[in-house]
């Protein structure tokens, strides 16, 4: 149990230091992307492969930001029948459901790696930079990979927790949200925000 709490922990840091370097970047492919449009108005040239890099970009910061959705409890879920299910179906349910969830991505993934490996072996290259086409295809699966360790670790911890009747902590790893904790969580977002900006 400790061992599955600290590598869930440890696959938190890795997933907030991916999606904050995606984000670094969305910001930074944004202002290059605004600099671009006017710069072809104005003079009518355009920076060569914009689009391709943001391409890449989107990309990669969707498979990274899925597996710290996942760990965060964020994805869009639709929970009209678990409203009128009791705890511990609604726990098996969201077993379930993590398991499906987790199978979708790694076929994904399975898929994604296949096209970085035929990727490695044709030597592909971007269509408008001078730029290897694995390159950017690595960071993209591995998002995908990552999402599959945080599945596959919070599914065994969730296990444990149903196996030992502690219903409360496989909620905290895997349950949707209420709007209470939706709450708590807003809040406690705001108070770090104005302690690091102190």
């Amino acid at each position: 149990m400790r061992l599955l709490d600290r590598l869930i922990q440890g696959t938190g840091v890795v997933c907030r230091g991916g999606v904050l370097l995606c984000g670094a970047l969305v910001v930074l492919i944004s202002i290059v992307i605004a600099f671009d449009v006017v710069a072809r108005k104005a003079t009518g040239i355009s920076i060569v492969g914009v689009d391709e890099i943001s391409g890449f970009i989107l990309a990669i910061s969707c498979s990274w930001g899925c597996a710290f959705a996942l760990l965060h409890r964020a994805h869009v879920r639709v929970e009209t029948v678990q409203l009128v299910l009791s705890q511990r179906i609604c726990a098996i349910l969201d077993l379930v459901g993590l398991l499906l969830l987790g199978a979708f991505v790694a076929i994904v993934g399975w898929y994604g790696a296949n096209v970085l490996n035929m990727s490695i072996d044709m030597g592909s290259n971007a269509d408008m930079l001078d730029v290897s086409l694995w390159i950017p295809q690595t960071a993209w699966v591995a998002g995908y990979l990552m999402f599959v360790i945080v599945a596959v670790l919070l599914f065994l911890r969730s296990a444990a927790a149903l196996l030992a009747g502690d219903l409360t902590t496989l909620h905290a790893l895997i349950g949707s949200r209420s709007a209470v904790e939706e709450v708590e969580h807003e809040k406690q977002q705001v108070v770090a925000h104005r302690e690091d900006t102190r």
